[in-house]
């Protein structure tokens, strides 16, 4: 292993511990509106072997069709905290989540 193939590894790793630190310090809204976690591990499983990146994005963004618009979905008056909802998107949190699951292996990995 020559030596910046070494601090790469040791940079990863300590994303990942402080990454972990991090998730673990803010508590979670998770709100499932119309969708199940069984429901939305279903469509992560089944694009899993789609190699396509913009088939599987457009399988993903149809699951959602019909889910509401609501403006500010991360807008809380509260101390700051990961909120994952299904049941309203704003443009951002639309995005962000079809590229999260995009990018998941199983529910608990989208989490």
């Amino acid at each position: 292993m020559n030596r910046n193939t070494f601090f790469i590894q040791i940079f990863i790793v300590a994303v990942l511990i402080g990454t972990s630190a991090v998730a673990a310090a803010y508590s979670t809204t998770l709100t499932y509106g119309s969708f199940s976690k069984s429901k939305l591990e279903t469509v992560i499983s089944a694009e899993k072997k789609q190699k396509d990146i913009g088939t599987k994005i457009a399988d993903i963004s149809k699951k959602f069709l019909g889910v509401p618009y609501k403006e500010k979905t991360l807008s809380q008056p509260s101390t700051e905290k990961l909120i994952i909802r299904f049941d309203a998107f704003d443009c951002f949190t639309y995005l962000d989540t079809v590229e999260a699951m995009r990018l998941s292996t199983s529910f608990d990995d989208f989490k």
